[in-house]
């Protein structure tokens, strides 16, 4: 596209596991995989990525746990 200089945000970059308590945590947990595996995909040719510690936050909605 012609751009010189390439800046990725990894949303997914730092994220704790917690044990699943029930299929939804399962099936969370088995998405974030796949978007992680996707994410390092996207992001490989950035120039700089910037990857923000969102470990307070839970991957289903964005209230502090």
């Amino acid at each position: 596209m012609g751009v010189e200089f390439v800046i990725g945000v990894d949303l997914n970059s730092k994220n704790e596991y917690q044990k699943p308590n029930n299929i939804l945590d399962v099936l969370l947990n088995s998405f974030h995989f796949l978007m992680s595996y996707s994410t390092k995909l996207q992001t490989e040719d950035a120039d700089l990525l910037i990857e923000p510690d969102l470990s307070a936050y839970n991957r289903s909605g964005m209230n502090q746990l």
